[in-house]
C-alpha cells in the first residue's frame, strides 16, 4: 500500500514537471493559450498531489517533494 503511495506522487511530480516543460515551450514558441492550459494541468496535478498527501499523513515525510515552480516564460 505504501509503495504504491509513494509511485502516485512520483507520478504526480514527474506529471507536473512534464506539463510546466511543455507550458514553456508554447511559451517561448509564442503560444499563451496553450502555456496557459498546461499551467493549469500542473495546477490540476498539484491538487491530486496534496489530496494523495491527506490521505496518509503519516507517511508525508518519505514523499517526494512538489518541484518549485519556476517563473512563467513570457514571448519577447
Amino acid at each position: 500500500m505504501r509503495l504504491a503511495w509513494l509511485e502516485t506522487l512520483r507520478t504526480y511530480v514527474r506529471a507536473a514537471r512534464t506539463h510546466r516543460a511543455a507550458a514553456g515551450f508554447h511559451s517561448r514558441l509564442g503560444f499563451p493559450d496553450l502555456a496557459a492550459r498546461e499551467f493549469e494541468r500542473v495546477a490540476e496535478e498539484h491538487r491530486g498531489y496534496d489530496a494523495a498527501l491527506a490521505l496518509h499523513p503519516e507517511w508525508v515525510a518519505d514523499a517526494p517533494p512538489w518541484p518549485d515552480a519556476p517563473a512563467p516564460i513570457t514571448p519577447e
